[in-house]
């Protein structure tokens, strides 16, 4: 869920959302407008789970403001593995890092499929 919300919000983004997760006025802006997108696609999918989901969401979204991570993080952890307190908003949940990382609200574990989901990728839609 975390990580189609990030994509959602770097891919809206027309400033420095798309490079780093600090929290502006263009988060507060794109925020209902990504919000909106996820709930109506739930709805869609399994309407049972839209409470769920809007629940889950507004849990990652209050540690990302309470935890303020100033960088995304990188697929191969090399930034929370080398750097003491160094805390980016995900990290690839395949690898090993401190227990520390894990018991914080923030990073978010992100399954490293979902991590390349992001403003490096190029999508081109073509009308038949």
């Amino acid at each position: 869920m975390h990580a189609i919300f990030i994509a959602l919000m770097r891919h809206f983004s027309v400033g420095d959302l798309s490079h780093s997760p600090v929290l502006s006025r263009e988060f507060d802006e794109l925020k209902p407008i990504v919000e909106k997108i996820i709930k109506d696609r739930c709805s869609t999918i399994d309407p049972d789970e839209v409470a769920n989901t809007i629940l889950l969401l507004s849990k990652r979204i209050r540690s990302w403001r309470a935890e303020a991570p100033d960088n995304y993080g990188d697929a191969g952890n090399y930034g929370i593995l080398k750097n003491e307190g160094y805390f980016p908003l995900m990290y690839a949940s395949s690898a090993e890092v401190k227990q520390e990382v894990k018991e914080r609200a923030v990073p978010f574990a992100t399954s490293t499929s979902m991590r390349g989901v992001d403003t490096e990728s190029v999508y081109i839609f073509i009308q038949k």
